[in-house]
C-alpha cells in the first residue's frame, strides 16, 4: 500500500521578509513534494506571501497574527488556528518567531496534532529588556515547551540558552544551522550593480548595512561609529538598506549629527542583496540575532565584516580569520574595527576570501533541508508509526 504524504504547516507571526521568513520559505520550497503536503500560516502584509503565491505553494493569511501583544487579536488568532488543525488535520505543525510559536503551539496540542516543532530565531528573552517583560517571555518558554516535540535551534548559543534555563529537556532540542543555495551563491557573486548605481563614485569607500529596523540591529551604534569613522576617512560612505518601525528615529539621529552627506538610507529594496556588492565592509550592529541569514550572504558575498558577538554569529565568523567580531553596544570597538580594514586592505581582503570559502563548505541550503527532513522522520517514526512517506 502507497504510504500517505505527511502534512506539513509551517506557522510563522509576520510575513515582512526577513530571516525567518526566509527560512520558512526556503523549507517550504525545497521540502519533497512528494513525501510532503506543504501549507504556511502568517500574518498580513509582507514579501513571504508572495513570494510563496509565486511558487504555487499554499499559505494562508491570518490578519489577526501580528507582532504586538494584543489580547484581543491574540485570542482569536488562537482559535481560527485550532480550528483550521482540527479540520485539516496536519501531522506536523512546524512554528516560527516568538507569537506563532505560543499561539501555534498551544493550539496544534488542542487539536491534538501528532508532532509540534518550533524553531527559534533567537529566543525573545536573550534580547536586553525590563525585569518584568523577560519574565514573561520566559514564562511563555516554560508553558509552550509543555506543548513540544522538538525545537530547532539555529545556534549552539541558543541551545546553550535554552538548557540553562531550563525551559526544554536536552532530548528535545536540536541545531539546524542555517545555508544558502548554491544557484543563490552564484547569483550574489554575480551581481554587476556599481557604486554608481546608487550616486556614490568609484573612489568612495561603502561602509554598509541591511536591516529592519528594528531595536534588536542596533542601528544606532553604526550611525554613532559613522560620526567618528567621516572625520578619520575623507572619502567613505555609509549605506543602510531597510525599513521599519525606527526609520523616523534613526533618519533623526542622522541629521542631528550632521551625516546627511555621508549616510544614505535607501529604505527597502528588493536587489539589496545585488547591492551589497558593492560594499567594501558590510557591518552588522545588532544587540540580538539568530543565525542571520544577511550575514551568510555578505560572507557569500566576499565582504569583509564587521559584526557584533551576539547569537550564532560567532559561530558564523571566527575572529580575525572570516571578520572582526566586537562586542554588541560598544561604538569605539565598532569605530575601531571598521577604521581597522579600511587602514588595511590585505586584511578586509584575506577575511573576506575566507568567508567566501567557508560558506561555501559550511553553510548550504540542503544540508539545512536534509538535517531538517531526518528530525521531521524521526519525530514522525516515534509518534504516529511508518504509514507515512519516508
Amino acid at each position: 500500500m502507497k504510504n500517505k504524504k505527511i502534512k506539513i504547516f509551517y506557522v510563522i507571526t509576520q510575513a515582512e521578509f526577513g530571516g525567518a521568513q526566509k527560512y520558512v520559505y526556503m523549507l517550504s520550497k525545497y521540502m519533497d513534494k512528494n513525501k510532503y503536503d506543504v501549507k504556511v500560516i502568517c500574518g498580513d502584509k509582507g514579501g513571504l506571501i508572495e513570494k510563496l503565491r509565486n511558487d504555487d505553494i499554499d499559505v494562508l493569511v491570518l490578519p489577526e497574527m501580528k507582532r504586538q501583544i494584543s489580547p484581543y487579536n491574540d485570542f482569536k488568532a488562537l482559535i481560527k488556528l485550532y480550528k483550521l488543525f482540527k479540520m485539516d488535520k496536519p501531522e506536523i505543525v512546524h512554528t516560527n518567531s516568538s507569537k506563532a510559536g505560543l499561539l501555534g503551539r498551544i493550539s496544534a496540542k488542542m487539536a491534538g496534532v501528532p508532532v509540534i516543532i518550533f524553531t527559534a530565531h533567537g529566543f525573545v528573552f536573550n534580547e536586553p529588556m525590563p525585569v518584568l517583560k523577560k519574565s514573561f517571555y520566559l514564562l511563555a518558554e516554560y508553558f509552550s515547551g509543555l506543548f513540544t516535540d522538538m525545537i530547532i535551534s539555529v545556534s549552539r548559543m541558543d541551545l546553550n540558552s535554552a538548557l540553562k534555563k531550563k525551559i526544554i529537556s536536552k532530548n528535545k532540542i536540536k541545531v539546524v544551522y542555517h545555508g544558502l543555495e548554491n544557484e543563490e551563491i552564484k547569483k550574489i557573486q554575480s551581481s554587476n550593480k556599481t557604486k554608481n548605481s546608487i550616486g556614490l563614485s568609484n573612489e568612495n569607500i561603502v561602509v554598509g548595512t541591511i536591516a529592519h529596523f528594528y531595536k534588536t540591529k542596533g542601528l544606532e551604534y553604526l550611525v554613532n561609529a559613522a560620526e567618528f569613522i567621516v572625520k578619520e576617512v575623507k572619502n567613505v560612505k555609509f549605506v543602510i538598506i531597510g525599513d521599519g518601525i525606527l526609520e523616523k528615529e534613526i533618519k533623526s539621529l542622522i541629521i542631528s549629527k550632521d551625516l546627511n552627506e555621508n549616510v544614505l538610507m535607501l529604505g527597502y529594496r528588493q536587489d539589496a542583496v545585488e547591492i551589497m556588492k558593492i560594499f567594501d565592509i558590510f557591518v552588522m550592529s545588532s544587540i540580538k540575532e539568530g543565525f542571520p541569514f544577511i550575514l551568510l550572504e555578505a560572507m557569500a558575498a566576499g565582504k569583509a565584516i564587521v559584526a557584533t558577538k551576539v547569537g550564532g554569529i560567532p559561530e558564523m565568523i571566527e575572529d580575525r580569520k572570516e571578520g572582526i567580531l566586537v562586542n554588541s553596544g560598544d561604538v569605539k570597538a565598532l569605530s575601531e574595527a571598521i577604521l581597522g580594514l579600511i587602514n588595511n586592505k590585505t586584511l578586509a581582503d584575506t577575511l573576506a576570501k575566507n568567508a567566501r570559502e567557508k560558506i561555501e563548505k559550511r553553510f548550504l541550503s540542503q544540508d539545512m533541508i536534509n538535517n531538517t527532513e531526518k528530525l521531521y522522520n524521526e519525530l514522525i517514526l516515534k509518534k504516529c508509526g511508518g504509514s507515512y512517506a519516508a
